[in-house]
């Protein structure tokens, strides 16, 4: 207790150095910068006095709040360090390193809905393009995205706006997955649309695929790279009904199939899909090979499902098709799903033949050795524990960045810098259901069980 009170007294310390905070406001002119609170419009005040006037001292206050009830889940920004940007309803934040001052963005949807709305994340994404620091975000509601460019951490200008009509807003804040689609730059973002989901060209704002046809489309759609070209070539998603389709690209023809239909399970599908490259064991003694699909869905109150698709397969896979991985570890089949008492907070991961996806229990208290927050492990063409249990407790929120790092012969899985795995594990082909730890020189190499490079992230 004394080593966590000294830590948080010189992040405390750290923090109270801050100095002034660049308020941006957005008008029908174009922007307008406030360098001093002191000056902030009336219609504005409460959302200023609501929150510090602060980046960093906002968070020097809930550090505070947090030694009280001895709960420590608040990272400190760090010069330079992405975790310095905070998306929400309440304003895009950033911290400058190079003049030490912290900022915000207010467009002219947060100003009319500041006092009405929780504080909740909105989905952006954010990397560096040249001499610029590129971020795109969704701007206050489903389907309505923009784009801003950041030089030196000082704002440059509001690059573009796009709005999808008919999106519903789903539970997950997803981050935009990005690739290259036909020379472009491209975010990857859902679509109340035929295809349910919509190419953004990062450059520009301009829509890439079709804008035909309707959908009930809130989920989070996925893509992979199927023949190892390092381009998009399929895509998946699911309506809030639970039918799932896939969308094929050769050349420039888009073909679209369903392949499952989940309606009949009472689920609502407003999550978030995943989607890798794997093979795995058939009865015969074969292997099969095929896309992988893993869907985070509300389940009363939710749940998981791991839908396997080999290559050529016709026909859908129905609900009445998967197992519950509670009640069977008989292998993978047709699919399994799993009810989950808590809510993920983050897309799902796949290393080494491991799910991963991180759990928060919203009703429980920071209390004691902290169980809020887990990360679900699970064999993914069993659904059966990876490590010791299925659900490993962690200490703090997961966030977006993922971090691997080498340690001598073996990985360990970051959050924020502190190890919540300090040994990965992989699914071993000595045995059926057995697990060893990553073998390092064989890691970025084809191997049996799902152990892909495009799915594992650098280290």
């Amino acid at each position: 207790m004394k080593h966590k009170l000294l830590k948080a007294l010189m992040v405390l310390h750290s923090v109270s150095m801050a100095l002034a905070q660049t308020t941006w406001l957005e008008n029908d002119r174009g922007l307008v910068s406030m360098e001093s609170t002191t000056e902030v419009p009336v219609e504005l005040s409460a959302w200023f006095y609501s929150l510090s006037p602060d980046l960093q001292q906002q968070w020097q206050e809930q550090i505070v709040a947090q030694l009280a009830s001895d709960c420590h889940r608040i990272k400190a920004p760090e010069q330079g360090d992405l975790a310095g940007f905070q998306v929400s309803r309440h304003g895009l934040q950033w911290f400058d390193d190079f003049t030490g001052q912290s900022h915000r963005l207010l467009t002219k949807r947060m100003q009319m809905a500041i006092g009405q709305l929780q504080d909740a994340a909105m989905p952006w994404t954010a990397w560096d393009q040249g001499a610029f620091r590129q971020m795109i975000w969704q701007d206050l509601t489903a389907g309505t995205w923009r784009s801003l460019r950041l030089a030196q951490g000082q704002l440059q200008q509001l690059n573009w706006q796009q709005s999808l009509s008919g999106v519903r807003e789903g539970f997950l804040a997803v981050t935009p997955s990005r690739s290259a689609w036909f020379g472009r730059s491209v975010i990857l973002v859902p679509a109340a649309t035929e295809y349910g989901l919509q190419l953004i060209d990062t450059n520009s704002g301009e829509l890439l695929l079709s804008q035909d046809g309707e959908a009930d489309i809130a989920n989070w759609p996925t893509a992979l790279d199927s023949d190892g070209d390092a381009l998009w070539d399929r895509f998946y998603q699911v309506d809030r009904q639970g039918r799932v389709w896939r969308l094929t690209v050769k050349g420039q023809v888009i073909s679209k199939q369903t392949v499952a239909d989940f309606s009949a399970s009472g689920w609502q599908f407003d999550g978030a899909l995943n989607a890798v490259r794997a093979q795995w064991p058939a009865a015969d003694g074969g292997w099969y090979q095929g896309d992988v699909l893993i869907i985070a869905a509300r389940a009363n109150p939710y749940g998981v499902i791991v839908l396997p698709l080999v290559d050529g397969q016709s026909g859908q896979t129905r609900w009445q098709d998967l197992h519950n991985a509670d009640e069977s570890a008989s292998g993978i089949g047709r699919g399994w799903y799993l009810p989950l008492g808590s809510v993920p907070v983050a897309n799902s991961h796949v290393m080494a033949g491991v799910l991963y996806l991180p759990l928060h229990y919203a009703e429980q208290s920071c209390a004691g050795d902290n169980t809020a927050d887990q990360l679900l492990a699970l064999h993914l063409f069993k659904g059966t524990a990876a490590y010791q249990q299925r659900f490993l407790p962690i200490d703090r929120p997961v966030v977006a960045n993922w971090q691997l790092q080498r340690q001598g012969d073996q990985l360990s899985l970051k959050f924020d810098g502190v190890a919540v795995i300090p040994t990965l594990q992989q699914i071993s082909a000595r045995c059926d259901g057995c697990m060893t730890s990553i073998e390092l020189p064989r890691f970025n190499r084809w191997q049996p069980l799902g152990v892909f490079p495009a799915e594992q992230g650098a280290y």
